[in-house]
């Protein structure tokens, strides 16, 4: 259950018709408080609710045009990205 706590927008246009824009996201789980009982089954592979409560991914749909598409992470974990350029857009997914 991923709750957008903050979303911001910075927008930057060069005298030379260049435009660089940064979006930050801040996101929480809302899943990781739940109360109530944990159990390793739940989560096993053979389970098909296998990790309900964790984000597994997120994707957008961006322009064909952009370049120099870049993200981190605040706290350091590791994740894998993907960004494919099709005919008419960018996908990416985190």
């Amino acid at each position: 259950m991923p709750v957008f706590t903050t979303a911001t927008r910075k927008i930057e246009v060069s005298h030379w018709g260049n435009i660089n824009i940064e979006e930050h996201f801040e996101i929480f789980n809302e899943a990781a408080a739940i109360k109530g009982e944990f159990s390793r089954v739940d989560f096993n592979s053979y389970n098909p609710n296998d990790g309900k409560y964790a984000v597994k991914d997120l994707s957008i749909e961006l322009p064909r045009y952009i370049r120099g598409l870049y993200y981190y992470d605040y706290i350091g974990n590791i994740s894998s990205s993907n960004a494919f350029r099709g005919t008419e857009k960018v996908s990416f997914e985190i």
